[in-house]
């Protein structure tokens, strides 16, 4: 089987992650966390919708050693920008989350990988999801990752105990 591609999914949840933030008064509430992993360094972006205010929290991590501390917002929100603007997206499975998760986020230095967990609630709507995508700037580079990397990669659809793709969601949990 060869890995689904995940362009689509990840533009749709580009574009409710800025509906959130351009509707704070129409969201209940909402937790939004993305971290982006690239050339051993992570930037990690939490966006929590209380009572309609969203706040938010960045901070820097470096890989090798897991040091991680506040960073710039401007910093954090472009990063989570530059990744949304690549061409290329594939998500990871759970047999992905085996071992050491810095020697995942360290084996590539040519992707950016995103780890990504959005839950909200919208009215009677409460949704969750929560994966790891890989994305790249062109179908050539994504080449290698495909061929390497395939039994990683979700092939259908994902659906497990700790990454998923949309599900609802129960109250407690937004």
């Amino acid at each position: 089987m060869t890995a689904r591609s995940y362009n689509t999914y990840v533009g749709s949840l580009c574009l409710l992650i800025n509906e959130i933030r351009a509707r704070t008064e129409d969201f209940n509430t909402s937790h939004v966390e993305v971290s982006i992993y690239r050339n051993g360094r992570g930037f990690k972006l939490c966006e929590d919708l209380v009572s309609g205010q969203l706040h938010r929290a960045s901070y820097f991590e470096a890989i090798q050693t897991g040091e991680c501390r506040p960073w710039s917002d401007n910093a954090t929100v472009l990063e989570v920008d530059n990744f949304f603007g690549l061409k290329e997206f594939y998500a990871y499975s759970e047999k992905v989350m085996v071992g050491s998760r810095r020697q995942f986020l360290t084996a590539r230095s040519d992707t950016a990988i995103a780890m990504i967990n959005v839950a909200y609630r919208l009215g009677q709507l409460c949704a969750a999801q929560r994966m790891i995508f890989v994305g790249f700037s062109e179908k050539a580079d994504a080449e290698s990752i495909l061929s390497n990397d395939s039994k990683l990669l979700v092939q259908c659809n994902l659906a497990g105990p700790r990454l998923y793709e949309w599900q609802r969601a129960p109250t407690q949990m937004i």
